[in-house]
């Protein structure tokens, strides 16, 4: 789910028609190549995206981690039992 957020975020902007690209000024016979250049794009979105995702798990694992570490300092040692 994460994942699938950051992909979105992260190509919210990509259509054939952004100014950022550049793909409007190319010819038409060149329609293939948009659409390659498109899927290139999506893939490297993924990448990110999935980076983005795997690196948001360990923040929260590090939060996990931090609100159960005081716990430690509740535990009790074994009990010793006096020798006979």
């Amino acid at each position: 789910m994460l994942r699938q957020s950051q992909h979105a975020y992260l190509s919210e902007n990509i259509t054939p028609y952004a100014f950022s690209l550049g793909l409007q000024q190319l010819p038409q016979e060149l329609n293939n190549e948009i659409a390659s250049a498109l899927m290139l794009i999506d893939a490297e979105i993924n990448r990110q995206a999935a980076t983005i995702a795997y690196v948001n798990n360990f923040k929260l694992m590090m939060w996990v981690i931090l609100a159960i570490v005081p716990m430690v300092f509740l535990l009790r040692g074994p009990s010793r039992s006096k020798p006979a």
